[in-house]
């Protein structure tokens, strides 16, 4: 991959931005349009503040293992022959951003490896491994959405199904056809994935290696809660869990894209009860009720489990 030059259209702003009710954007100048920024926030719901912000599209922030970067997805949205997506890491506590994937190919999906010292990404369908040490890329998979395993050993991805890779590009293995959205158990010896039929899709666990599936409950975008055995999905606009034993539970109405922290007490979610994209968070083991803490989409946990970064739509 070529031209990994720094951009300036992308800084991080400053913490004095005005907010209104649960952090709406304002801004001095008339607006004329909107666009997506990251943002972080407390779990608590407290400190809420752009973080990167840009006149491109930003989506899909996720912190790097020792929660210093955040890596994020840039949309050139000047026109639809045009578009294309880049990828940038962008520095937590300083001014600093830059290109790790921006060329001529649409590159998106950006992913830690569990030690930090590699990105797994896509590019124009195919799956691609950067080493941060030398900014090398090795092309290893046709595919979409790579999620490393716990270990750091291996990636799941789609192609007409999941399947499995090496992180050195070989030994690919069709884990369930008609997949997609894999998600990995903290042992690393399962994925969930949702698997469509017709106009219904349900929640598979195939052991790897092995492959040996059992259907858990109709549902789809599984993830996995760290340490255990329960799998949180969506279904008819709601979340839900099940565990491999087979019970079920409903977790939040009117919810969806469900991540959990790393230390496994949390749930991130966005809530869409009120007609417009919320973040909140819920106790796993608390009754307690849900904490709506700000607009926004696409959480994402820090490491420590104390922030999320997000998405969130600006006027400018």
């Amino acid at each position: 991959m070529k031209g990994l030059s720094l951009r300036l259209l992308i800084g991080l702003a400053g913490l004095g931005l005005g907010m209104t009710a649960c952090g709406q954007a304002t801004s001095s100048s008339a607006p004329q349009s909107q666009y997506r920024n990251i943002w972080v926030i407390n779990a608590d719901g407290t400190g809420e503040a752009e973080l990167v912000t840009s006149t491109l599209d930003l989506s899909s922030p996720h912190f790097s293992p020792d929660g210093t970067q955040i890596t994020l997805d840039t949309s050139n949205t000047l026109s639809v022959i045009e578009r294309r997506s880049d990828i940038y890491i962008a520095s937590v506590n300083a001014d600093t951003t830059r290109a790790i994937a921006s060329s001529n190919l649409d590159e998106s999906a950006a992913q830690w490896s569990p030690d930090g010292t590699k990105i797994a990404f896509e590019a124009d369908g195919s799956i691609w491994v950067l080493t941060m040490s030398t900014s090398a890329t090795v092309n290893i998979a046709t595919g979409h959405r790579p999620i490393w395993s716990p270990n750091g050993q291996n990636i799941a991805y789609e192609y007409d199904g999941v399947r499995v890779v090496s992180a050195n590009g070989s030994g690919s293995t069709l884990l369930g056809a008609n997949g997609s959205h894999p998600a990995w158990f903290s042992t690393g010896a399962a994925v969930a994935y949702d698997l469509s039929s017709g106009s219904s899709s349900s929640i598979i666990v195939a052991t790897f290696p092995g492959g040996v599936k059992t259907a858990l409950a109709s549902g789809h975008h599984p993830t996995v809660a760290p340490g255990s055995t329960w799998v949180t999905y969506e279904r008819d606009g709601d979340l839900f869990s099940a565990s491999t034993t087979g019970n079920e539970v409903v977790v939040a109405i009117s919810a969806k894209q469900a991540t959990f922290s790393p230390n496994g007490t949390q749930l991130a979610y966005v809530y869409t009860g009120t007609g417009s994209d919320q973040i909140a968070v819920l106790s796993v083991s608390a009754t307690a009720n849900s904490t709506i803490l700000c607009a926004g989409s696409h959480p994402s946990w820090s490491p420590n489990s104390l922030k999320l970064v997000f998405e969130k739509g600006v006027l400018r």
